[in-house]
């Protein structure tokens, strides 16, 4: 399933996650330069993105102690599936978060339908606080 292009195109914006460096840097490389496809799996708790480079196939399930998320932040489950979390996610998670979506781009993301292809691209957080002066 493809997506005509829409205002929401181009890549949406992350800050690196709290477990972040728990990812191989190659690993957080890849990420940051591969397409992940939009799930039919998704409701206002999450969607789930399909991964067809595969970046996470060789990622070491990794059991934490759970601790509070937000919405925006992209935790990879232990079977290497990314989701990224939504309005309605639960309070805590146990699964390592590579990334968190900005929150000037969380309603961007939120746009997409599942087939939509989507890139991250990292920003630092002086970046991601220009952003929300901008919308």
């Amino acid at each position: 399933m493809t997506t005509a292009a829409t205002p929401t195109d181009g890549p949406i914006r992350v800050l690196w996650g709290l477990h972040a460096e728990l990812f191989p840097a190659a690993l957080r490389e890849r990420f940051a330069t591969t397409e992940f496809v939009v799930s039919t799996r998704l409701d206002r708790m999450g969607a789930r993105l399909q991964d067809p480079d595969r970046v996470f196939d060789t990622t070491l399930p990794l059991a934490l102690v759970s601790d509070a998320i937000v919405p925006g932040d992209i935790q990879i489950l232990g079977d290497g599936t990314p989701i990224v979390l939504l309005r309605d996610h639960q309070p805590i998670g146990g699964y390592p978060r590579i990334a968190t979506i900005a929150g000037a781009d969380l309603d961007r993301f939120v746009q997409l339908r599942p087939g939509a292809r989507v890139r991250f691209e990292p920003v630092t957080l002086a970046r991601a606080h220009a952003m929300l002066g901008q919308s």
